[in-house]
């Protein structure tokens, strides 16, 4: 596979992002510069940690495979605004001591959420979500004659998100979800979808 094929997802997303850095970077400046009365908060950076249980629909629409997948993300708040990049993977295997099959997902999205303060109740803050990336599966096959590997190809994602925010304090908060996430080229089949919960730091 042609090393240009290899990082074009990620000049996609890194693109969607310094995007979103760019419209937090000016609207912190322009708060900064005599606007505050008008009710612009500062920007805060946040680093997350998340895993979570997500169930993967397979090519038949029938049968489900649990997936746990471990997550790591950064980003920053601007009033009821979030955005995040975040990055997660799982790995799976499958046959025995003459064959088997290990695969490792990967998946880089851009995320943006939306805080719906007004119903917020008993600290707890709903909020809505959507991302946009890219996700690939590698696919290592061992036999008694050796190994064989498929690094996989990039292919775009989407994913939307409802949950809640409850702030542990000042500087952490938590966010229980429940998250839909499309294949590698946007397709519906293999899917995934569950609930993840993630602990922000916020900076």
């Amino acid at each position: 596979m042609c090393v240009q094929c290899k990082i074009a997802p990620f000049k996609f997303v890194a693109r969607v992002a310094l995007l979103l850095m760019g419209f937090f970077s000016s609207s912190a400046s322009f708060a900064s510069d005599g606007f505050d009365s008008v009710g612009f908060d500062s920007v805060r950076p946040t680093v997350s940690l998340g895993s979570g249980i997500l169930f993967e629909r397979g090519n038949d629409n029938l049968t489900q495979s649990t997936r746990l997948p471990l997550s790591i993300g950064a980003g920053a708040r601007f009033r009821e605004w979030n955005s995040r990049i975040e990055y997660h993977s799982f790995r799976t295997s499958d046959g025995n001591q003459t064959l088997s099959v290990v695969r490792q997902s990967e998946n880089v999205t851009v995320w943006g959420s939306y805080d719906l303060k007004q119903m917020a109740v008993y600290g707890w803050t709903p909020y809505i979500a959507l991302g946009l990336g890219a996700a690939r599966t590698s696919v290592e096959t061992r036999g008694t004659l050796g190994t064989d590997k498929n690094e996989g190809s990039w292919g775009g994602v989407f994913a939307g998100s409802v949950g809640l925010s409850g702030a542990w304090s000042e500087r952490f908060a938590v966010r229980p979800e429940i998250r839909y996430e499309s294949a590698e080229a946007f397709k519906t089949k293999d899917a995934r979808w569950g609930v993840f919960i993630q602990i922000d730091t916020i900076f």
